[in-house]
C-alpha cells in the first residue's frame, strides 16, 4: 500500500492551525476529533467494532458541521481523509464492509474539498492516495472477479487520474517552496543590512492576539484565531515524488501488453523525478540528528494500517530510491510482456535497479531493509511469472533455470525476513502476508522443478508456510480463510506426491471461498488450470 500522508489526529491539528475559522466550525472539528481519539490509544483484541462506531460518530459530526456550514473547506478535507484512513486499517477491515464501496465515498468526500480549495496541494496529494488505492483494489478484486477486463479499465483510468494529481500536488508544492525560500534569502538580506533577525525555521504565521487552546479534548470556546501557513519542505517533496511513482509504477504493471509508444510516455513521466527530482530534494535534506542516529537496532512496523507514533519511520531518501527502482522494474516487466525485450535483458536490468539497494545477507535488518527485501522480492517473483506467461522464441530450458534461479532468490530475500529475530520485530499482519507469499513461491518452484525429491520438499515447505501465515493471521486479528485454504491445497498436492490421502482437509462447506482462492491462484500464475481442477474436486469432495 502507497505510504501515507499523515495519521488523522495530525492532520486535524494541521487543519485547526492552518485554517481561520468561527468558533462555530470548530466545534465539530473538536466533535470529531473527540470521538476519534476515543478509538485511539492502546488497541486490544475485540477493538474493531467498538472503534468503527466512533469513527462512525466521527464522521456524523463532520456530516452535521457541513450541513451548516457547506463551503468549509476544513470540515470537507477533515472528513474525506478520515473516510480514507479507515479504509487503510487493516484492523478494521473486518468491519468495514465493501471496501470498493467506502474507497468510492472517501473519493467523493475529497473531490467535494477539492472544489473548495483546488490549490490545496494536501488535499491533491490524498485525493492522488484515493485514486490509487481504488485502482488497486479493483486489480485485486479482478483476480477473483468475472469481470476483470472492465475493472482492469476502471483501474488504469484511476490511475491516470492520481498521478495527474500528484503531478499538480508536487508543481504546487514545488511553487510554495520556492516562494518560501525567497522569503528566508530576503529576510537573511535585511538582516545582513542591520535589520531585525528573523528564524526561518518557525511555519510562517500570523499572531493570534490571545492564547487559544486547539486541543481535540477541549470543550471551551477558542479564543481569537491566526492563519498559520506550514512551509514545505524537502521531505514533503520526496514524499510526493513516492506516491507519484507508485501509483506510476501500477499503471505500468497493468498496462500490458501494449505499444513501445505507451511505455514511453509513462517513462518520460517518470524519467524526470527519478533521474533529476529524487537527487536533487535529497540534496535539500537535513543532515540526520545525532538521536536519530544513535539507536539502539531496529524496531520495525510495517502494518498496512497507519503506523502508530511510535513507530520507527523509513528515512524518506531510502522509501524515494526504492520507489525508482520498484518502477524501473515494472516497466522492464510490461516491456518484456509485450514483447519489447529479451528476458536476458530483462534479468540483467533488473538486477541494475535493485543492486545498490539490497543489503548483503550479513546486515542488519532496519525498516529500509526490509522494504527492500520485500520490494526485490516482490520483482523477482514477476519475472518469473512474466518467463512463464510470456510466449518467446527463446530457448525453453533457459528461461526456466532463470525462472528456478529468481524464484529461489526471492525465497532467501524474503526468508530473511520471517527468521524468528526478524519476525517479532514486524507487525503480525506483516509476517503472515510474508509466509503466504512464500508459500505460493514454493508452489510456483513445484509447476518448474521436474525432481521428484525436490518437489515433495517443496509441497511440504509450502504447507508449514501456509499454516504459519493462519498462524500469524490470527495473532494480527485478520482474516485466515486464504492462509487455510492454500494449506488444504499443499496437502493435496503433498497426497499426489506421496500417495496418500490422509491428511486431507475437506472444506465442501466453504465452495464458494475455495472457488476464489484457487481463480487467484491460477491467475497468478502459482497453479495451473488443470492442477486447480484436480485440488478443487479433492478439496470438496466432488
Amino acid at each position: 500500500m502507497p505510504p501515507k500522508r499523515k495519521d488523522v489526529l495530525k492532520s486535524i491539528s494541521k487543519q485547526n492551525k492552518r485554517q481561520q475559522k468561527t468558533p462555530e466550525t470548530e466545534y465539530y472539528f473538536l466533535e470529531a476529533a473527540n470521538e476519534h481519539e476515543h478509538s485511539g490509544g492502546k488497541w486490544r483484541a475485540g477493538d474493531a467494532e467498538k472503534a468503527l462506531r466512533f469513527f462512525r460518530k466521527a464522521i456524523d459530526a463532520y456530516d452535521e458541521g457541513l450541513k451548516r456550514f457547506p463551503t468549509s473547506f476544513d470540515l470537507a478535507y477533515n472528513k474525506a481523509n478520515l473516510e480514507y484512513q479507515l479504509t487503510q486499517d487493516a484492523r478494521l477491515a473486518p468491519q468495514l464492509g465493501n471496501i470498493l464501496d467506502l474507497l468510492h465515498e472517501a473519493l467523493e468526500s475529497h473531490r467535494l474539498a477539492l472544489n473548495l480549495n483546488p490549490d490545496n496541494a494536501d488535499v491533491q496529494f490524498n485525493m492522488g492516495q484515493v485514486l490509487t488505492s481504488l485502482a488497486e483494489s479493483l486489480i485485486e478484486s479482478s483476480k477473483t472477479d468475472t469481470d476483470a477486463e472492465p475493472n482492469k479499465a476502471i483501474a488504469k483510468s484511476f490511475l491516470k487520474d492520481a498521478v495527474q494529481m500528484f503531478s499538480k500536488c508536487l508543481a504546487r508544492q514545488e511553487h510554495d517552496y520556492s516562494e518560501m525560500q525567497q522569503q528566508i534569502e530576503e529576510a537573511n538580506a535585511q538582516e545582513a543590512d542591520g535589520g531585525v533577525s528573523i528564524d526561518p525555521s518557525p511555519p510562517i504565521t500570523g499572531v493570534a492576539s490571545d492564547a487559544m487552546d486547539t486541543s481535540s479534548t477541549s470543550s471551551d470556546a477558542p479564543g481569537d484565531w491566526a492563519t498559520v501557513l506550514e512551509p514545505v519542505t524537502p521531505s514533503d517533496l520526496l514524499e510526493t515524488v513516492v506516491a507519484h511513482l507508485n501509483s506510476l509504477s501500477t499503471l505500468v504493471s497493468i498496462s500490458f501488453p501494449t505499444d513501445a509508444s505507451t511505455l514511453d510516455r509513462l517513462s518520460e513521466i517518470a524519467t524526470p523525478l527519478i533521474t533529476t527530482k529524487i537527487p536533487q530534494y535529497i540534496s535539500l535534506l537535513p543532515a540526520p540528528s545525532i538521536e536519530s542516529q544513535n539507536t539502539t537496532g531496529p524496531s520495525l512496523s510495517l502494518s498496512i494500517g497507519p503506523t502508530a507514533s511510535s513507530d520507527p519511520q523509513t528515512p524518506i531518501q531510502d522509501d524515494a530510491l526504492l520507489a525508482a527502482a520498484t518502477f524501473r522494474a515494472a516497466l522492464l516487466e510490461s516491456s518484456y510482456r509485450s514483447g519489447l525485450l529479451p528476458f536476458a535483458t530483462y534479468s540483467t536490468h533488473l538486477s541494475t535497479a535493485f543492486a545498490p539497494l539490497t543489503p548483503p545477507s550479513t546486515t542488519a535488518l532496519t525498516p529500509s531493509t526490509v522494504n527492500t527485501l520485500s520490494a526485490h522480492a516482490d520483482a523477482l517473483i514477476a519475472f518469473a511469472s512474466a518467463l512463464m506467461d510470456t510466449l518467446s522464441s527463446e530457448p525453453a530450458s533457459e528461461r526456466v533455470k532463470a525462472q528456478a534461479t529468481a524464484l529461489s532468490r526471492a525465497q532467501t530475500f524474503l526468508a530473511r525476513l520471517t527468521a524468528p529475530a526478524s519476525a517479532v520485530k514486524l507487525q503480525p499482519a506483516r509476517v503472515a502476508e510474508i509466509f503466504l507469499a512464500r508459500g505460493d513461491l514454493e508452489l510456483s518452484r513445484l509447476r518448474i522443478t521436474s525432481e521428484a525429491n525436490a518437489k515433495g520438499v517443496l509441497v511440504k515447505n509450502a504447507g508449514v508456510f501456509f499454516r504459519g501465515a493462519k498462524a500469524w493471521g490470527v495473532r494480527a486479528g485478520g482474516e485466515t480463510k486464504i492462509a487455510e485454504i492454500k494449506a488444504a491445497v499443499a496437502e493435496v498436492l503433498k497426497a499426489e506426491i506421496e500417495g496418500n490421502g490422509d491428511g486431507v482437509v475437506r472444506l465442501d462447506w466453504r465452495e464458494g471461498e475455495v472457488d476464489d482462492v484457487l481463480r487467484g491462484m491460477v491467475e497468478e500464475g502459482i497453479v495451473d488450470v488443470d492442477t486447480a481442477e484436480k485440488v478443487r474436486g479433492v478439496i470438496l469432495g466432488k
